[in-house]
């Protein structure tokens, strides 16, 4: 998990997080189709509002987190970074966050939090690291790194995300676990 302190000075750290920020409903968007055909495509307004004309607008206080199916290549470096050369981020490759998206989920739907299974919500050329910057101003922690997104239904589940207490963290372990109905 990324605190808000991560990108943003004076951002929440990880023990100020609410904890309602962290035990909220979960939608899931699932981009794969966009991600498979291209290794550096971020989550786009187009791809939240085809979400919404399905499942509704996304509520205040919802963990929204984007499915890449990208867990998939985890352990293969290569594979899930994009480049393997060691001490060098410059070329990696993986799907993220665009910006005008981050912006509609913080700004707009007052998310809790965000989240994605690749390595950032930023993608992997980013230099900016915009989604970073964007959801810290607004108090918005990510979680990166997440699998098992295959197996949460679009809506219905709740998320539990519950970081090391580390007081003044930028960030930290956290072990993130869905509670989905039965009935669904």
């Amino acid at each position: 998990m990324d605190a808000p302190l991560h990108f943003s000075k004076g951002g929440l750290s990880t023990e100020q997080i609410p904890l309602e920020n962290m035990i909220a409903p979960a939608v899931v968007i699932d981009i794969t189709e966009f991600a498979n055909s291209d290794r550096n495509y971020r989550l786009k307004l187009s791809d939240i509002e085809a979400f919404e004309r399905i499942h509704g607008r996304i509520a205040a206080g919802s963990i929204v987190l984007v499915k890449t199916n990208w867990s998939r290549h985890w352990p293969d470096a290569l594979a899930y970074f994009g480049d393997d050369t060691k001490g060098d981020a410059s070329n990696l490759q993986f799907p993220g966050f665009g910006a005008e998206a981050t912006r509609l989920l913080t700004d707009e739907r007052k998310v809790a939090m965000i989240g994605i299974d690749t390595a950032s919500i930023d993608f992997g050329k980013s230099k900016d690291f915009i989604a970073h910057r964007i959801s810290a101003a607004q108090g918005v922690a990510n979680l990166e790194n997440l699998t098992n997104l295959a197996a949460l239904p679009a809506t219905g589940s709740l998320v539990i995300a519950l970081p090391m207490k580390i007081e003044g963290g930028s960030g930290g372990p956290v072990r993130v676990v869905a509670l989905v109905p039965r009935s669904l």
